[in-house]
C-alpha cells in the first residue's frame, strides 16, 4: 500500500448572501511501511507502528470583481 488521499471542496455561502466562500479539506494517509522503506510493518490500530495521518482545513475567498469578469 502506497497510502491514500482525499480533497474535499464545498462551498459555504455567507448568510442572506449568493456570495460565500470555498471551505478544502484535505486528508493524507501513510503507512508506517512506506514511511520506513518496507523495514516494518503498518498497524492502523492507533499504536506507535500505525499509519501516519495528516488532516488540513482551511478556507479560500472568493474575490468575485474577478469572476464577473470572465465570461
Amino acid at each position: 500500500m502506497l497510502g491514500s488521499y482525499n480533497v474535499d471542496i464545498y462551498f459555504r455561502p455567507y448568510e442572506n448572501s449568493t456570495e460565500g466562500y470555498l471551505e478544502v479539506s484535505i486528508t493524507n494517509k501513510t503507512p508506517l511501511t512506506l514511511t520506513a522503506y518496507h523495514a516494518l510493518p503498518s498497524y492502523d490500530d492507533g499504536g506507535p507502528m500505525s499509519n501516519a495521518s495528516q488532516n488540513y482545513r482551511f478556507n479560500v475567498n472568493i474575490d468575485y470583481s474577478k469572476l464577473k469578469k470572465i465570461k
